[in-house]
């Protein structure tokens, strides 16, 4: 009996943690696309001297089971979906879905943005960019991309930016004082650690 309420105890203790580590390995997920998509933007830059909100253009496709949705604008007008086996040829779009292809169960495949952070940002002299997800075009534009996906059991959503500009998140409830530099990507609503 005292060694089942010990079992008990250390069990009530351990899940909850593990939940939340496991929780926090999946914002790796968000943090590499973010990277490899701000890298994308650069190389495209670099040979068209404009950023685009076409994800297509520039070769950007997560892996398959993706938890989180990717957006170049506010509002994608155009979704790459990924509720099939096979992904369906889009020509240009601005966001990728949640692959519930993959996921299953209640997913959600554009999840919406919950209330977050103050975010200002400031960009280098002689450009401009979006003060929000999305992009300025030509030579001096910028841009900024969002992830966004659940990652536990609620109904809250993780929210992550990185843009050419440097983003700065005010603190609160669901996000630390964050500096994101070009290309590091800044937690604008941190899903685990808010309720």
């Amino acid at each position: 009996m005292i060694v089942v309420a010990i079992i008990g105890i250390l069990a009530a203790i351990a899940i909850p943690n593990f939940i939340k580590y496991q929780a926090r390995s999946k914002q790796a997920e968000a943090k590499q696309a973010l990277r490899a998509y701000f890298m994308a933007e650069r190389h495209y830059f670099s040979e068209a001297d404009q950023y685009t909100g076409d994800m297509g253009a520039v070769g950007f496709a997560p892996e398959r089971g993706n938890r989180y949705a990717y957006k170049t604008m506010v509002t994608p007008t155009v979704y790459q979906s990924r509720a099939a086996a096979v992904l369906p040829v889009v020509a240009a779009y601005q966001g990728i879905e949640v692959d519930c292809f993959k996921i299953g169960g209640s997913c959600i495949g554009q999840p919406v943005r919950p209330t977050i952070a103050t975010i200002t940002v400031s960009w280098d002299s002689g450009t401009s960019g979006p003060p929000d997800t999305g992009l300025v075009v030509g030579a001096n534009g910028g841009f900024i991309i969002e992830a966004i996906g659940t990652i536990d059991n609620d109904n809250d959503n993780d929210v992550w930016l990185v843009g050419s500009g440097t983003i700065d998140v005010s603190p609160s409830t669901c996000a630390e004082l964050s500096h994101g530099v070009p290309g590091v990507a800044v937690v604008v609503y941190d899903d685990v650690s808010c309720p």
